[in-house]
This record gives structure tokens, sequence and C-alpha cells, in this order.
């Protein structure tokens, strides 16, 4: 298909990634020379991922966090959707530094707008279902919001609709099938339960610890009963334990939600600000990979650099275990 034209305007030039339901595509706007992206989806398959993907576009596109929808069409024995072309996703970002990581004045400045961008996709009435890194991509750079906000949420195509006309949660599936990614998808999503908006932030958290830790406790495991398993041990605190105590918040707050209930993405985000607060980081930042490898030896990151030798050598920060140090001595005081 490459350098065939679709609508007599989008010339197809290269070929970006393929999915389940199709393909996608580098484009050429033969009437103004801008670049597009190109979703084409056969007809033949059972479930038209792309229509889905329209309809949520269409009504996300107000959003900052929104790619700009340019247009939807059918052809001979498919349909096909325009829509702006990103640069680089959140999971080639983090595997492209060099201990594979995010500093953690990126991730939380990064937590801030995912929350957000997750938040005005719910107020449209759909969730995700696909939330990960691989979905995150930052705008190329000649685009009029490029630098702010530095996120943008794409890919919709296992979204569904969790909100009636009435703004109430629909009444939810005794039994729903798998959605999602595997490393990413909460454990509701495994025991098959009806997805809500929390599992969509359950993802993000997931995301958020492979972004400072390079791994979750389930990487590589293919078990399905495994997983699930592992699923349950870490749905506590006990999952960002090594974290900053934030995160120990984020996570108390996502297992006080139920199906119905609506998040509180104002309490996210302001605990990420409170945490760059405390380690005196600005939110006017610039992220890992645009600032250089002498740069990032002064920032906080949180992995751990003794599992495997690295070229660039990295130093954790200490705050949290001093913090803790203190809490102790306060404690043996009061006693």
């Amino acid at each position: 298909m490459i350098n065939s034209v679709v609508n007599q305007r989008w010339k197809l030039v290269k070929s970006i990634g393929k999915g389940g339901y199709g393909e996608i595509f580098a484009a050429q706007d033969l009437h103004s020379d801008r670049k597009v992206a190109v979703k084409i989806e056969n007809n033949k398959h059972k479930r038209q991922a792309l229509k889905m993907e329209k309809t949520v576009l269409a009504r996300f596109k107000n959003s900052p966090y929104a790619p700009d929808y340019i247009e939807f069409g059918k052809l001979a024995d498919s349909h096909y959707l325009v829509m702006e072309l990103l640069g680089s996703n959140f999971s080639n970002l983090r595997r492209n530094e060099p201990n594979g990581v995010f500093s953690l004045p990126t991730t939380l400045n990064l937590a801030i707008h995912m929350v957000g961008a997750i938040e005005d996709l719910h107020a449209t009435g759909f969730i995700h279902r696909d939330i990960q890194p691989g979905n995150f991509a930052i705008r190329k750079p000649n685009h009029k919001e490029s630098k702010c906000p530095h996120c943008v949420l794409f890919d919709y195509g296992l979204a569904r609709r969790h909100l009636n006309e009435d703004k109430k949660p629909r009444r939810p599936r005794s039994r729903a099938g798998f959605r999602g990614t595997t490393k990413f998808a909460s454990l509701q999503a495994h025991l098959s339960k009806e997805q809500s908006r929390r599992d969509d932030l359950w993802s993000l958290l997931f995301t958020l610890i492979e972004f400072l830790t390079r791994k979750l406790p389930w990487k590589n495991v293919k078990e399905k009963e495994k997983i699930i398993e592992l699923k349950k041990e870490y749905s506590s605190e006990k999952l960002v334990a090594t974290l900053p105590h934030e995160f120990a918040s984020f996570i108390q707050h996502l297992n006080s939600l139920n199906y119905e209930s609506m998040p509180n993405y104002s309490l996210l985000k302001d605990l990420m600000r409170g945490c760059l607060k405390r380690y005196k980081i600005s939110e006017k930042f610039s992220p890992d990979w645009q600032i250089s490898a002498d740069d990032k030896k002064k920032l906080p990151y949180f992995f751990d650099n003794t599992e495997e030798s690295t070229n660039q050598p990295v130093q954790n920060q200490n705050l949290e275990k001093d913090e803790k140090k203190k809490k102790k001595k306060k404690d043996k005081k009061k006693k």
C-alpha cells in the first residue's frame, strides 16, 4: 500500500505500526505537504475497532491531550482514520534512556499530565481499557501544543462506554472478556470483571512504577494464574514500598474505589505535585530525553542499579531513607 493515495489526498509514505485490527501509516497531505498518520482497518474484522476509535476521538478531540482528528472515511474493503502524526511514545523514550528508566522529576511531571489526560477521556463517558506507556506519546516539535501538555493519549480501539447519557455508570456485565495489555492491566481485568474508571488508573500506576524502577513483580511471567496471584499479592502499599510515600497514598485511593466510583483526579495530581515540592522540583522542567547525561546525574532515581551493570552510573535518592530515620527518632521520643 506504500505510495498509494487514500481519498485522493493522503499519500501513504511508510508503515509505522501494525495491530490486531489493522495498520497505521505515516502519510503526506497532498493539499498542504503536512505529515499525518493514517490508520486503515479491513472491513472483514469481526470487531471494528476503528469505528470505536473515531467515536471516542470525536468526543475527546477538544482536550489538549487528544491527537488532532482530521478525517474518517470508507474505502472499498476498509475504513480509514486520518489523525495527527505523533512523536515517540513513552515506552520507546524510557527504553532509550541509559538505564531504561525515567528520573523522578520526569515521572512526576508526566504523571500529572497523564492523570489529566485520563480525566478528560473519562469526562466523555468512555474508559480506555489499555492504558500503557506505548499509548502515550509526545507531539512533534512543529505542533502548536508541542511544549505543553507533555503527552497525548491515543489508541482507543479497546475503549468502552462507561457512562450513560445521564452520566451514571452502565450496569456491569456479570462477566467481561479480557481487554488490555497483560503487564499493565488491572486485577479486575484479569478476573474478567467489568472495567471502570479505577482500572485505567491502576494501569497508570503500573506504568509509573515501570518508569521509575524498570520492572514490575510480574514482568516476564507468562502463566495467567501466576500473574493474577502476583497482582493480588501486590495490590497494597507493598507494590510501592521503595518509592516516595505519595505513591502509597495513590494506591490507597485506588483501593478505596468501586465500580461506580468517580476517582479523585485532583487528589492524584496533588500527590504528584506534593512529591515535586518535597523534592524541590519545579513543574517547569525539561524531560529526561531533552537533557544531557551530566545533568541526569544530578537527578533523583529509584531503580536498583546494583541489579545489572550500566554504562551510566546513577545515584538513588536518599531523601526517603532520611525521612524514615527522622520518623523513627520522633516515635522513640514519644515513647
